[in-house]
């Protein structure tokens, strides 16, 4: 009986692997199956060898794993595989590997340094000492400039500024040389003519308690008056107005008479004001601007041209104070025939330097305003006449001249008495005048010096008998 089972059994178990899945001898296991067992989920075989590869690798905390060779050649892309192809199980995948141990680095073998004598390590500690004081400075900031400025100066010098004569002429009398010069005028920039000079504007001198404008102390030949570039300030006084300014000391040329660095370090003629003042004045910064080229002909003059006007002349000053401090220390005796100049009588060139022609001359006064009839030299006219008169043979002052020409209450134009005497003397080469006497009454008008500059430039320095 028992036996008859267990056939029964083993056929049915063989049937049930040879039916198909939907035979009733399959339902028919599986539902026994069922009854006496609970239900299993499906794993295949590649899942269960992967899920016991992760127990191991969870089992190992901080391995390092590495592919195999089988893997690395798997993850290669290799042409189409043949069905006879060997697969490759997935624990031959993930192998735990062991850690590599890192490269060993070839000690290179040196030479053992040669002896040093007592000589070359000297010589090694100054160069670090240098190489150690040069970092420090490069490191360091660079040194602040300082503005000059003429009120950082005790006691602080008074600035007058003028535009009566009477005013200046008081003024004059409280200078005391040396004295610094300076001098502005209006840059003028026309289209396809380049920059041009208009006629002098501002004239500046000072001493160390003040500085004022004046005219009579820059003809004085015992006043000396100090700056940059100075002789061509003087060059455009006498231009300009007739002037003839006398002791002018050239900065750059004093410094190269009393100090041997300055000669070294500048090879330039004429030197600029502001370089002076970095040199001497401890290197402060003489500032320009703008304000420069402004309009120095405005009635009146605004504080910043006030402030720069006065930083001009008294930096000059006060470069020429040091030089001669310089050489009193020195107890040099200076020759003062190799910084100083002047501007002679009739010769607005400067020593070595050609004289303007008549022709230039003549260029200049048309250019700035001449009046033709200097060329024309018309016959004297009665008006003409009478005022040569009044102003050689009676002696006249110029008001009075124009008092008498025409009325007290409405007097004729100082430069139309000026224009009058002038014509008078070139049209009759006879009557008598004295030069210096003619250029005072030219003086007097602002304008009548360039009108007639040409004209008197060709005459005898002493006039007529």
């Amino acid at each position: 009986m028992a036996l008859q089972a267990l056939k029964e059994t083993k056929h049915s178990a063989a049937r049930c692997r040879l039916s198909p899945p939907g035979s009733p001898s399959k339902r028919t296991a599986s539902s026994s199956s069922a009854a006496t067992s609970k239900p299993q989920p499906f794993k295949s075989k590649l899942l269960a060898a992967l899920d016991a590869e992760m127990e191991n690798v969870r089992s190992v905390p901080h391995a390092t794993y590495q592919l195999s060779t089988s893997a690395a050649a798997s993850q290669r892309l290799p042409p189409k595989a043949s069905p006879a192809a060997p697969m490759h199980s997935v624990a031959s995948i993930l192998t735990p590997g062991p850690l590599e141990p890192p490269p060993k680095v070839r000690k290179k073998t040196t030479m053992p340094p040669p002896p040093i004598s007592m000589d070359q390590l000297a010589l090694l500690a100054e160069e670090s000492i240098a190489a150690v004081a040069s970092s420090k400075a490069a490191v360091l900031p660079p040194k602040e400039h300082v503005v000059y400025s003429y009120k950082d100066y005790s006691p602080e010098p008074a600035v007058v500024y003028t535009r009566h004569e009477e005013e200046a002429n008081e003024l004059v009398a409280c200078l005391r040389g040396p004295l610094g010069l300076d001098m502005e005028w209006r840059v003028m920039f026309n289209r396809g003519a380049g920059r041009g000079a208009r006629r002098t504007a501002l004239v500046q001198l000072c001493d160390k308690p003040g500085l004022i404008v004046c005219q009579e102390l820059i003809e004085n030949p015992a006043v000396v008056k100090a700056g940059a570039n100075i002789l061509n300030d003087g060059r455009k006084l006498f231009n300009d107005f007739g002037i003839h300014a006398a002791n002018l000391v050239e900065l750059s040329a004093l410094a190269r008479e009393v100090d041997q660095s300055f000669t070294a370090s500048h090879t330039r003629r004429i030197v600029s004001l502001a370089e002076m003042v970095r040199c001497y004045c401890d290197e402060k910064v003489l500032e320009k601007g703008d304000v420069r080229t402004g309009n120095w002909e405005a009635a009146p003059l605004n504080d910043e041209q006030k402030k720069y006007a006065a930083n001009d002349v008294h930096s000059g000053l006060m470069v020429a104070l040091r030089l001669y401090a310089l050489a009193e220390q020195q107890a040099r005796t200076l020759d003062a025939s190799t910084f100083t100049s002047a501007v002679p009588a009739f010769a607005a060139a400067g020593p070595g330097e050609a004289a303007p022609s008549a022709a230039a001359e003549d260029d200049a006064e048309t250019v700035s305003g001449g009046d033709p009839a200097d060329a024309l030299c018309p016959p004297p006219r009665r008006q003409h006449m009478r005022a040569y008169s009044l102003w050689h043979r009676e002696r006249k002052a110029l008001d009075g001249i124009r008092a008498a020409l025409r009325t007290k209450e409405n007097p004729l134009a100082a430069s139309t008495v000026v224009s009058y005497v002038i014509w008078a003397l070139q049209a009759d080469a006879s009557l008598p005048y004295s030069m210096p006497d003619l250029i005072a009454l030219v003086q007097l008008e602002i304008g009548s010096w360039a009108r007639h500059r040409g004209w008197i430039l060709k005459q005898d320095p002493k006039g007529r008998p």
